[in-house]
């Protein structure tokens, strides 16, 4: 059986001669990327962690179409040469799909897209993610489900079962975005699930499901939901006092919640939220104590300004805050990283031939502005089927700042490269 590393050389070596075949043929599409990452971050004087990372990148995508059916594969995979353990093979999407006429069934791993909003995204909580990347949108795996969907109007209604529990992929205690004390490594722990029924297992099968109806009217993007599934970005951390270990415990949790997004002359205002009830053990604890009183409101707003000079450079202007109320500080500050926060965003886009952007942005914390996000990000196209991105984030905090029950120390400042190479 192949492992992770051998997978991901195999996508490296075979995947452009996969991709010229693949296009020999007119039924298919396909195109592919291979990166050489590297980040630095800044000194922690902490000889467990890696303070340099250096990584090959890769991902390659393959679609096939012959009516009524359609099937997709996409997959990426990450070697890191300082920290082994960073190293993944992730699958995004592996389905197919069926035309029925009035429907459209897809089987299959899929990632779906819920969000409205740039930083904030109380609604997009289908897919579990991958913690050791960036905050403001981390990277998602794909989730194995069954989607029924339908026209109606100008949208679509679409049914979702899920049969599978993921979970997020969490850093090792080598990594500076580890979470846990020195010594302690996230992905050695026994995760546990509190399931629909109120019961802790390991199990990673249960019945799961969501409805999401969208529409359009006017000028207006309207996305209503509802989601019964396993968390997966909010756990709690249970301790157990006989054998002194640490358990993540992800819960059972129904969610309300939806998009709305209006289009007025150069603005764009956005509404994104959710409301989570949270599933209670049964007999009102579990052996390893009672859990918190967790169900809650997020609520994201924000607007967008957009100009565009007569030199085809467009500027927009970026504004988002976002909540959540209905429980205590404590438990709030446990929920997530961005609990009661603003963005100030800039973006500048050249509408050259090399697609230049450049996007600097502010995340302040509306109780205690000293925990502060500044980032700058850059990116541009060479030659054609090449790329360059470079990024710098800055954290600034007098203490460590939780994320979804996962801590990110302050000296997760780090700066990053990224050269790719598209066929």
């Amino acid at each position: 059986m192949l492992t992770r590393t051998a997978i991901l050389a195999v996508i490296g070596l075979a995947g452009p001669w996969l991709v010229s075949e693949a296009r020999a043929k007119s039924k298919w599409k396909s195109q592919g990327q291979l990166a050489l990452e590297g980040r630095t971050f800044s000194d922690d004087a902490n000889p467990l962690t890696v303070d340099q990372g250096l990584g090959l990148f890769g991902r390659l995508e393959l679609e096939h179409k012959h009516k009524p059916f359609k099937e997709k594969a996409r997959l990426y995979g990450r070697l890191d040469q300082q920290d082994m353990r960073r190293t993944i093979l992730v699958i995004e999407e592996l389905w197919a799909e069926w035309d029925l006429g009035p429907f459209e069934l897809r089987v299959g791993a899929d990632i779906l897209n819920w969000s409205a909003t740039e930083a904030f995204h109380p609604a997009d909580i289908i897919n579990a993610r991958n913690i050791d990347s960036d905050a403001e949108n981390y990277e998602k795996i794909g989730e194995p489900m069954v989607q029924l969907s339908t026209r109606i109007g100008r949208g679509t209604l679409k049914g979702i079962f899920m049969p599978f529990y993921s979970q997020p992929i969490l850093p090792s205690s080598r990594s500076r975005l580890n979470f846990l004390p020195p010594g302690i490594d996230a992905t050695e722990l026994e995760t546990l699930r509190l399931d629909y029924r109120g019961e802790l297992t390991d199990s990673r099968f249960g019945p799961q499901g969501a409805l999401r109806f969208t529409q359009t009217i006017g000028d207006a993007d309207l996305d209503l939901h509802v989601i019964h599934h396993m968390d997966r970005s909010q756990p709690e951390v249970l301790f157990d006092l006989n054998s002194g270990t640490i358990h993540p415990v992800f819960r059972a949790v129904t969610q309300v919640g939806g998009t709305y997004q209006h289009v007025v002359d150069a603005f764009v205002f956005k509404l994104e939220a959710g409301y989570r009830w949270f599933v209670e053990p049964e007999g009102g604890t579990t052996i390893y104590g009672p859990l918190q009183e967790r169900n809650h409101l997020q609520v994201a707003v924000g607007a967008e300004y957009g100009v565009l000079s007569d030199s085809d450079v467009e500027h927009t202007f970026i504004l988002e805050a976002q909540s959540v109320f209905g429980v205590d500080e404590d438990i709030r500050k446990s929920l997530q990283l961005f609990q009661r926060d603003a963005l100030l965003g800039y973006r500048i886009s050249l509408g050259d031939v090399d697609s230049t952007e450049v996007l600097v942005s502010m995340i302040v914390d509306l109780e205690d502005p000293e925990h502060v996000f500044l980032n700058a990000n850059f990116k541009q196209r060479f030659l054609e089927s090449w790329s360059v991105s470079a990024g710098a984030r800055m954290l600034f905090s007098p203490e460590t700042t939780a994320s979804g029950g996962i801590n990110v120390p302050p000296g997760a400042s780090h700066v990053r490269v990224v050269l790719t190479r598209y066929f």
